[in-house]
């Protein structure tokens, strides 16, 4: 792998991921940095919205016999999504 090339593999969803950055970003931000955060991102998703860990936000949500449940920004994306691709 070359030093403007940097992969970073990540165990979510039941799956793997690998995130592949290539070059340097205008403000100079390294392959490897830009990887290791979109890694972080992607982990803090898995955490918020998995359905297998009865602390996520997605499960306290399942969870919570309120009709309005307040919910983070991700999760509130995620059920907009999911009505979109049901509509």
């Amino acid at each position: 792998m070359s030093a403007s090339r940097h992969e970073v593999t990540v165990e979510v969803f039941g799956g793997t991921s690998t995130i592949a950055v290539t070059g340097r970003a205008s403000d100079g931000t390294t392959p490897q940095l830009a990887a290791l955060r979109a890694a972080a991102t992607l982990r803090h998703v898995h955490a918020t919205l998995t359905r297998f860990d009865p602390s996520s936000e997605l499960s306290r949500l399942n969870a919570d016999p309120r009709t309005v449940v307040p919910c983070s920004p991700l999760l509130r994306r995620l059920a907009a999504a999911v009505a979109a691709a049901g509509a």
